[in-house]
């Protein structure tokens, strides 16, 4: 078994995580063997075996869990930069700043949906890229955009890279005055986007965008108790995407923003809830992708030390990820190995935090 030991402090504070659960770390390297045998050798997975391409949020998550690991060896660098180069090439196929969906009518998951893009809309596909959709469905490229952009945000403030800096401003260009929807786990994940981006250009447009999107649609749209009205966006991994947006939100923000007060009275009920619910989650977890979920707390850790509780309901997610990354291998569906080993990649964060690092 590979120990991975890193030796210095990685991407300021950002890395400086909580200690690394035990079962996290074969966990991680199961999923991240299996990952290697779909490696297509351009950023992208699963493509050549499969006969489809995934979406990009499958190269968005491993382009910055790799990035957070690059220290430890030369292949997770070279894959963070392989998949991150990969979000600019589909960027430019694309042509108009979104990172778009693949117009794959083969995909086990959103294939119905694409061949109902091609029927009705041919001219919202461009070089085999779904880059708009007739409102009120241009929603439904936020999530892979959102993303995209976060994680070549991230890519850029570890790297520097001007080539992704220019990618990021064309995404977040994009993604301003968009049409809003009543999905708030689409509305969290752009915001987030757009709040990584800022931090990236220091460009504030990205961050006002997200306060705007907070203030007048996400925040309305959840309870006193930071948990969304309807059952959709209420379902934990959902849940935990909106906590992951308000999280970023506030690393973003200026120091002494009228929204501040606001933004850390949700972030808190929010944060609280999440907490909350996991901690009560049985061992038949309902849901469905504990991985996502681990999102939300590297982005919580990212921003302050957690609470007892906090790290209590972190350890518990790590466990369920890691239990559902440990029968990744036997399953029989392709299609499900795939999305396991990408949902719950974000295991890669905890598996050991920077030697030498002070959380922030």
């Amino acid at each position: 078994m590979l120990l991975l030991v890193l030796t210095a402090p990685v991407f300021a504070g950002a890395d400086c995580l909580p200690p690394a659960h035990h079962e996290t770390q074969p966990a991680f390297e199961t999923l991240d063997n299996l990952s290697d045998r779909l490696y297509d050798g351009n950023g992208s997975w699963g493509h050549h075996q499969t006969g489809y391409r995934m979406a990009l949020r499958d190269s968005a998550w491993r382009a910055d869990v790799y990035g957070a690991l690059a220290p430890v060896s030369a292949r997770y660098r070279q894959r963070a930069d392989e998949a991150a180069n990969y979000l600019v090439h589909a960027q430019q196929e694309g042509g108009s700043g979104v990172f778009g969906l693949p117009a794959d009518g083969n995909h086990p998951e959103f294939g119905s949906r694409i061949r109902q893009i091609k029927r009705r809309c041919p001219d919202c596909i461009r070089n085999a890229w779904v880059v708009t959709l007739p409102a009120p469905h241009t929603a439904e490229l936020y999530y892979d955009h959102g993303f995209a952009l976060g994680a070549l945000a991230r890519a850029h403030m570890r790297s520097g890279n001007p080539e992704w800096l220019a990618a990021i401003r064309r995404g977040a260009d994009w993604a301003l005055g968009k049409p809003v929807t009543d999905n708030i786990n689409y509305l969290s994940t752009l915001s987030k986007g757009l709040s990584l981006a800022s931090l990236a250009t220091g460009d504030h447009r990205y961050v006002e965008q997200a306060i705007l999107l907070h203030q007048r649609h996400i925040l309305p749209r959840l309870t006193p108790q930071g948990e969304a009205r309807d059952t959709h966006n209420a379902r934990l991994e959902y849940h935990a995407f909106i906590v992951s947006g308000l999280a970023t939100l506030r690393q973003a923000l200026p120091a002494g923003h009228a929204f501040s007060p606001t933004l850390d009275h949700a972030l808190s009920a929010a944060t609280a809830r999440l907490t909350q619910r996991t901690l009560q989650e049985t061992a038949e977890n309902d849901d469905t992708w504990p991985g996502a979920a681990l999102l939300a707390w590297h982005d919580l850790a990212s921003l302050r030390p957690l609470t007892t509780h906090e790290q209590q309901a972190l350890n518990r997610t790590l466990t369920l990820a890691s239990r559902q990354a440990s029968i990744a291998m036997s399953s029989p569906q392709v299609f499900h190995r795939q999305k396991t080993a990408y949902v719950n990649f974000s295991l890669g964060y905890f598996i050991q935090a920077p030697l030498g690092c002070t959380p922030p």
